[in-house]
């Protein structure tokens, strides 16, 4: 019989914290925030995203990436060499001042011929806010509603009682659970 620990267990299966525990005094009615005994009718704030952390993170690298891959693709190394070495803190004087002139009469001759290059450039831009504001919705959704709440409750915190106050961060990401693991 192979035993698979208690912390295995309850990572996979999910754990839960106790909606009601969250209010009461830790050290004399429970003994962490969100700890406490079971009864039937409590509501309980399932934690069930842990095992997912990994894969939404690897998602997440993927969005960020589409938009700096659209612009890298359009820009094909145009800037590279458009800035001939100016962004080189070991060039010297006389170099410097030769490449600025070479810049400066390039970008005057071809004042209006980089417009689709703007455009491509915008909408890359652009797609880098909407990509933030989407990432912003599904860490919302990931959290199951805490991440809106978040900024505020930790604004609020130091107003709370002090004998119910804790880290709004243990709401969101807590240490101790519960998990229902039912002997036969």
């Amino acid at each position: 019989i192979s035993f698979i620990p208690i912390d295995t267990y309850c990572w996979i299966h999910t754990t839960f914290s106790i909606e009601n525990a969250w209010k009461k005094r830790v050290g004399d009615e429970v003994p962490y925030p969100g700890v406490d005994k079971t009864t039937p009718n409590e509501k309980r704030v399932y934690h069930a995203y842990y095992q997912w952390v990994c894969f939404v993170l690897f998602f997440q690298a993927l969005l960020f990436y589409i938009p700096r891959y659209f612009w890298k693709a359009m820009e094909g190394g145009r800037l590279k060499n458009l800035i001939l070495g100016l962004n080189s803190p070991v060039c010297n004087e006389e170099t410097r001042n030769n490449n600025r002139a070479l810049l400066v009469e390039y970008l005057y001759k071809n004042i209006n011929n980089h417009n689709t290059l703007f455009i491509m450039y915008t909408i890359s831009e652009v797609l880098n806010l909407l990509n933030v504001i989407l990432q912003m919705i599904i860490m919302d959704r990931f959290l199951g509603g805490e991440f809106t709440n978040y900024g505020w409750d930790v604004i609020n915190f130091s107003e709370w009682d002090w004998s119910v106050r804790y880290d709004p961060m243990i709401k969101v990401f807590p240490r101790l659970t519960k998990c229902t693991f039912h002997r036969y």
